[in-house]
């Protein structure tokens, strides 16, 4: 075997990126948006940019990415553990409903993708993620994540 077709053998880095993104359906926006949240300060498309670089193998998966990803990780199995028995009830209009911790969750059908939408506990104002999930089991993960990140931030807000 010569040095060139070393070159373009798969990274299993890049493998183990890509399979645990697909594990907690996140997508090359979804990460950039997290890493910006975390307190990377590049611009959001360069972060996106670096991301698709290292799916594709352009360049080598850091060992900050493989941490950040492996945090992640965690803290979705965290969720799936600590509640492992939601109950959906399914509407006649196909909406999905449960209540989780005090939060009223629904999951609304819209063109092929489900809108989540989260009441806090005590509020009559929901919560409306932006970025729809492609799948129902998809969109039943992000809703586990998506209350414990408005949790944080009303305990941020507490502190103001």
């Amino acid at each position: 075997m010569d040095q060139n077709t070393n070159a373009f053998e798969a990274d299993p880095s890049q493998h183990r990126m890509s399979r645990l993104m697909h594990e907690m359906h996140l997508t090359t926006a979804d990460l950039s948006k997290l890493m910006r949240n975390f307190g990377d300060t590049r611009d959001y498309s360069t972060i996106m940019r670096s991301i698709q670089r290292m799916l594709s193998g352009e360049v080598k998966v850091s060992g900050e990415m493989m941490v950040i990803l492996h945090m992640l990780l965690a803290q979705h199995l965290r969720l799936k553990q600590h509640y492992p028995n939601v109950m959906w009830e399914k509407t006649p209009d196909g909406r999905h409903l449960t209540e989780v911790a005090g939060y009223r969750i629904t999951l609304v059908p819209e063109r092929n993708k489900w809108k989540i939408v989260c009441i806090p506990p005590g509020d009559q104002h929901a919560l409306t993620f932006g970025r729809s999930a492609a799948s129902l089991t998809e969109a039943k993960d992000r809703c586990l994540s998506y209350m414990e990140t408005a949790e944080g931030q009303a305990a941020s807000m507490a502190w103001l």
